[in-house]
């Protein structure tokens, strides 16, 4: 009976997680377009972004303190409920004022879920198994991210403005919504397995926060900036490399596809070898896939190592959650996943507008060393981190 419910929990939670992501990813593939319309520059639209980044890790924060007072299953609830009602003042939209207001609402009902449901995912297999569920679950991201802008794209091409394009993400929207109204009937279980890892963790109480801290400047730093790279790659191939509007959201959509297979395998390898150095070797091949990505001219080649960037740079953070979630009791999990992605999502927050402000005075070229450098910063960063928890990741 426990597992059944586990199972149920886990598809409930991956398709509100697959929703939410669609929708944070179809507003990104529409940022052309809304530049267009508006007459943005390029810096406006960076700052777009960083305001929805800013709801985003605020949402980090809110989630503990929601968690505590709601429950981890309203918690999710309450965020999609948000989101919902964002999607349908944002269709009806027309000035730069109400988007950025609803662009920081719309990031913080996203940040508002990964604290809870991770938390949640965590609790419902033992550590043996937590990887690759956390991958299963993780893999919504991608796929998400995937069906955001090739539906932007494929509505695009039938004419619609942009507007017209989120009235029609309403629907699934709604159907979403009620989706959570069974959720909602559930209760949070606690975990019950004789394996739960008390010798994994931390004797020392000061141990964690530096911990945090590693992981804070090696991951989330370096995956914030190079996160916000890639959504300004459809910015970077319209105005640079002349490509369309709808090819671009058909392109930056449809590349994501092949994350979802790297979650789900890379849940599975860090159980059998071990979380940091499937981490570390990671990380490295994501750094060296980069700048491929960055540079290369919009042709089949770009397209592979796109393609091999986001299967690396997905797939690093089911991982991440399951290595927190080994080392921290029951109780604290939805608290130290929380705390550790607010902190790491500060780069989210600043870079968006860094590159943009970049790319506006000089080009977009000179803007994409910010996160190449930042990726190979983080390497030793991460070396240090497995000299840390040695023996007990």
């Amino acid at each position: 009976m426990r597992a059944e419910r586990s199972y149920l929990v886990l598809t409930v939670l991956w398709f509100t997680y697959f929703w939410l992501f669609s929708c944070q990813q179809l507003i990104i593939a529409l940022m052309p377009a809304i530049q267009v319309s508006l007459l943005l520059s390029t810096a406006a639209i960076g700052l777009l972004i960083s305001l929805y980044s800013i709801g985003f890790v605020s949402g980090f924060f809110v989630a503990g303190f929601l968690c505590a007072r709601l429950g981890r299953i309203k918690t999710v609830v309450l965020g999609a409920v948000i989101m919902v009602i964002c999607i349908i003042f944002l269709s009806l939209s027309t000035d730069y004022f109400s988007i950025s207001t609803l662009e920081i609402v719309l990031g913080l009902s996203t940040g508002i879920y990964p604290p809870a449901g991770l938390s949640l995912v965590s609790d419902l297999f033992p550590s043996k198994e937590r990887g690759k569920y956390i991958g299963i679950h993780e893999a919504a991201v991608p796929a998400g991210m995937t069906l955001g802008p090739i539906f932007a794209s494929l509505t695009l091409n039938l004419g619609l403005g942009w507007n017209g394009i989120v009235q029609l993400w309403i629907v699934p929207s709604l159907i979403i919504l009620i989706s959570q109204l069974v959720f909602f009937r559930m209760k949070d279980d606690k975990p019950s397995f004789k394996d739960e890892p008390t010798a994994v963790t931390p004797t020392k109480r000061s141990s964690w926060p530096a911990t945090y801290l590693l992981i804070f400047i090696a991951v989330y730093f370096f995956r914030g900036v190079a996160n916000s790279e890639v959504s300004l790659l459809p910015e970077y191939w319209v105005s640079d490399l002349g490509v369309g509007v709808g090819v671009s959201a058909f392109i930056y959509g449809i590349m994501r596809v092949f994350a979802i297979f790297g979650q789900v395998g890379i849940g599975y390898l860090s159980d059998v070898f071990g979380r940091l150095r499937v981490l570390l070797a990671n990380q490295i091949l994501a750094v060296l896939l980069l700048i491929p990505t960055s540079y290369l001219a919009f042709d089949p080649t770009l397209f592979a190592s796109y393609a091999g960037f986001t299967i690396l740079s997905n797939s690093f953070m089911p991982v991440m959650y399951a290595l927190i979630s080994d080392q921290s009791k029951p109780i604290e999990r939805a608290r130290n996943i929380g705390m550790v992605m607010s902190i790491g999502g500060i780069s989210t927050i600043i870079s968006p507008t860094i590159l943009g402000l970049i790319a506006e005075s000089y080009s977009f070229r000179t803007a994409w060393v910010f996160p190449i450098v930042t990726g190979f910063a983080s390497i030793p960063l991460l070396l240090l981190l497995r000299g840390r928890l040695k023996g007990r990741a």
